[in-house]
């Protein structure tokens, strides 16, 4: 591990691997650290004895408890599998985008269920909204350009395919 810790480590990876899967493999690993610095310090703002356990739940969601839309205003965030089952009025899916969804290990996978796994996953995460649904994709990451928007995007119809993706 490069001196300076983990961040400072897949940094250097990131940065300096010749090899474009294991800069993105780093560059993942380091928003997952940086999401839970974040809710470390959440954690730590809200809780008077923050464990380590309590940590985890809090970063995995796992303290979300269904909420009264009329009298509770706050933002739930989610994964895809944790939001099965749940609904709200507004669902907001942020960064749709080929290589995250599907993700990049499905998309180069030779096994077809991959990829049918991540469109059924695409579809419930769609389904959850009530009202309304709002779904983001972007063109570069981080000064690097994206893989485009998700194909499945464009096999729901939400948006135009790109003819390298259409088939």
């Amino acid at each position: 591990m490069a001196p300076g810790g983990l961040m400072r480590h897949y940094q250097h990876q990131r940065d300096h691997t010749p090899d474009p899967e294991r800069r993105r493999d780093a560059e993942r690993v380091l928003e997952d650290l940086r999401s839970l610095c974040r809710a470390a310090q959440c954690n730590e703002e809200q809780a008077e004895h923050t464990t380590l356990t309590g940590l985890l739940e809090h970063a995995a969601g796992l303290h979300a408890q269904e909420l009264d839309a009329v009298s509770d205003r706050r933002i739930t965030v989610s994964t895809i599998h944790r939001a099965k089952g749940t609904e709200a009025q507004l669902v907001a899916l942020l960064g749709y985008e080929e290589q995250l969804l599907p993700s990049w290990r499905s998309v180069s996978s030779p096994d077809p269920e991959r990829l049918a796994e991540e469109r059924r996953l695409f579809y419930v995460a769609a389904t959850r909204a009530t009202d309304r649904l709002l779904i983001t994709h972007v063109v570069e990451r981080g000064r690097r350009a994206t893989g485009g928007p998700s194909r499945f995007l464009a096999e729901a119809g939400l948006h135009q395919a790109p003819s390298s993706l259409a088939a």
